[in-house]
């Protein structure tokens, strides 16, 4: 089976007896697989724990662990109570089985409420996947970390190094549509927590690890290099205003490339292409600088439509080269160069159709100005 067909199935499973969870669930997926952490923004009751909980069964021999924290909060609750056996003999080590060191997929909710000794320790093992238990440095199963939380971290208390170690960022809201209510309210029974899997579908860690490899050596089109350096330019150069500047590090844009590079993979394809491009919003957002979380879904959108602007600015520009080609090109030639074009888009139409990741949204926009593309192409053949 080709993973996206594999991948097309774990989701419809995932997403059985879930409403409006759809979206979450694919970005969790996508965390999971690019090996990256994701954050959840939402109230009580939109089934954050869930929808990790559910990721989780998609993992042979998965361990899951979860935890929600208070102030109050101490290591040993996180990462496992001190041995005492070992302790008497003068070892200072944790029993970590049945705790975060073990786990697959681990979700924290509240997270911000983590006192300084669990931060400390979660960095290390979100940025090297290992744990410190005493003298012994150990490594970590960890393929998947979903934290959670009803508010945005506050400024200035030393939780920046934390928020950026989470790639991908999603807000989780209560169903808005009246179908999905409907169909809520009448179900029988509340979703369950756990899935049935055929073993076929899950994913084992060596699977897992051939497919990180694999995914390394994905290579970003020209196309998709080209507007992406123009995303990143106006990112940092806001010129309308609508937008404050947004500082993304260098080791950011390193994992938004791993994480792009994923999406590329899970659609058997070895280039990232226009399309992934729209995963980018939930990877660049930021806190409001006046802590107004209804600002968060406003930026989001201007992020996504800066990208169809460039996207429709860099196809325009395209199509205006092959109009300046046609006065110059043997007639024949450029016949045939405008017909491998407009296959090529024809094909790129339908992958967008076929894509598993990106909203219905984002879908429509491609679809119709590429189909706006071979048009514009079919013209100059005349």
């Amino acid at each position: 089976m080709a993973v996206k067909n594999r991948f097309r199935t774990l989701l419809k499973t995932l997403n059985e007896d879930l409403y409006e969870r759809e979206e979450a669930l694919k970005l969790c997926l996508l965390a999971a697989i690019s090996g990256e952490s994701i954050f959840l923004l939402g109230p009580p009751g939109v089934a954050k724990s869930l929808i990790a909980r559910r990721i989780a069964c998609i993992f042979k021999n998965a361990e899951f662990f979860d935890y929600l924290m208070h102030r109050f909060s101490q290591p040993e609750e996180i990462f496992g109570p001190i041995s005492i056996p070992k302790l008497k003999e003068g070892e200072y080590q944790r029993e970590v089985e049945g705790f975060l060191p073990t786990a697959t997929v681990v979700f924290l909710d509240e997270i911000w409420k983590a006192s300084p000794p669990i931060l400390n320790t979660l960095l290390t093992a979100l940025n090297e996947k290992i744990f410190r238990n005493g003298k012994e440095v150990e490594e970590i199963p960890l393929q998947l970390l979903v934290a959670a939380s009803n508010e945005l971290p506050p400024v200035g208390e030393g939780l920046e190094a934390l928020w950026d170690r989470f790639i991908i960022r999603y807000i989780v809201v209560p169903i808005r549509h009246s179908l999905s209510f409907e169909k809520l309210v009448k179900s029988e029974t509340p979703p369950s927590a756990k899935i049935q899997l055929p073993e076929a579908l899950k994913i084992s860690e060596e699977e897992l690890q051939q497919w990180r490899e694999t995914i390394a050596k994905v290579k970003f089109s020209p196309e998709a290099f080209e507007i992406l350096d123009q995303f990143r330019y106006q990112l940092t150069h806001s010129k309308n205003g609508s937008l404050p500047p947004i500082y993304v590090s260098d080791r950011r844009w390193q994992k938004i490339a791993k994480v792009l590079k994923t999406a590329a993979f899970m659609h058997d394809r070895d280039t990232v292409e226009i399309i992934d491009l729209f995963l980018l919003p939930y990877m660049l957002w930021d806190r409001p600088l006046k802590g107004d979380e209804s600002q968060i879904e406003k930026t989001i959108k201007k992020l996504e439509k800066m990208l169809q602007k460039l996207v429709e600015g860099y196809m325009r520009w395209k199509v205006k080269r092959y109009q300046e080609n046609k006065k110059r090109t043997n007639r024949q030639h450029f016949r045939e160069a405008l017909q491998q074009k407009v296959q090529h888009l024809e094909k790129e139409i339908q992958a967008v159709k076929d894509n598993i990741l990106v909203s219905d949204d984002v879908k429509a926009f491609l679809t119709s100005f590429l189909q706006e593309n071979v048009v514009d192409l079919e013209k100059l053949k005349s």
